[in-house]
Formats: structure tokens, C-alpha cells, sequence
């Protein structure tokens, strides 16, 4: 990606946006120069001038989400699921009314759709079951290593 850069805005930074197949490149910096080229027809034209050395900025910071400390939807949802999960397993709709009224889960939408949640579930190694015997009971979620119950009640 190419930006302006957030100290000087006479300078342009060349950053690494996104590459999963190596180590990822430092970026280059340059600015545009303007300059005459022909005295008698006042002809002026603009060039680019790289500097010589790279530059550390990431495109995150760069772009002001490098170094903030504001947690992000996964934080928040890893620290809902941490904390309601803490007691025992709890049916997603239980899960769900909680996350709504935490203002974390949009109305109507199913905590397996929300990719916030789908990341946190994962980054706890949360499986969701069925109980045997309780299929229209629905899906229940636990911390790994909590008991899990052999029935939990309004679960789906």
C-alpha cells in the first residue's frame, strides 16, 4: 500500500499490506520532487526521490492500528466467553441473549455467524455438542476442561 506518511506529510510510504507465503519486506519511503527541466520553457516536472534507507512502519501503523491498546471484537468476545463459560457450559441461546446485552452480538444474528466469535470459540478451543438424547435441546458450549452437564436448560 502506498499512504501518506502520519509524521510527514511531504512523504510517501510503500508498505506491505498482506502476504501470507513469506517473512514480511520492510517498506520504502520516497517523495516527490518537483523540479524545472527546461530553463527557456519553464517546464517543470515531478520525479520520485527514495530514500535509501527502509522503513520499520507497518501498514497497520501507518495507518493508526499498529500500537493502539483498544481490544479488538476478538479480545472482547474471548473475554465474554472466559467469563460466562468460567461457571459450566451454558446453551448458545443463553450465550447469545448475554452477548446481545453486552452489546457484543447484533440483534437476530446467531453467535456461529459472527466472526468475532467464531475466532474467540477457536483461539479457546470451545467445541460445541449436543447432549445425547437432547437434539431439540441444541448446541451447548464449555471451556475444555469443565464438567460438562448432562442436561443444561432453554439450550439451542
Amino acid at each position: 500500500m502506498v499512504t501518506e506518511d502520519p509524521e510527514n506529510p511531504d512523504r510517501r510510504l510503500l508498505l506491505h499490506l498482506k502476504n501470507n507465503l513469506a517473512k514480511p519486506p520492510q517498506g520504502l519511503a520516497y517523495r516527490l520532487v518537483q523540479a524545472q527541466i527546461d530553463e527557456r520553457q519553464d517546464i517543470i516536472a515531478s520525479s520520485v526521490v527514495w530514500e535509501g534507507e527502509p522503513v520499520s512502519t507497518t501498514a497497520d501503523q501507518a495507518l493508526g492500528g499498529g500500537n493502539n491498546n483498544e481490544p479488538t471484537a476478538k479480545t472482547d468476545a474471548i473475554e465474554f466467553l472466559t467469563t460466562a463459560l468460567a461457571k459450566g457450559a451454558m446453551g448458545v441461546a443463553d450465550l447469545e441473549l448475554e452477548a446481545r446485552a453486552a452489546g457484543l452480538l447484533k440483534e437476530d444474528q446467531p453467535i456461529s455467524q459472527c466472526k468475532a466469535f467464531r475466532s474467540a470459540r477457536k483461539a479457546l478451543a470451545i467445541k460445541p455438542y449436543q447432549p445425547k438424547g437432547q437434539k431439540a435441546g441444541g448446541w451447548i458450549w464449555s471451556l475444555p476442561g469443565h464438567q460438562m452437564p448432562s442436561k443444561v436448560s432453554d439450550a439451542s
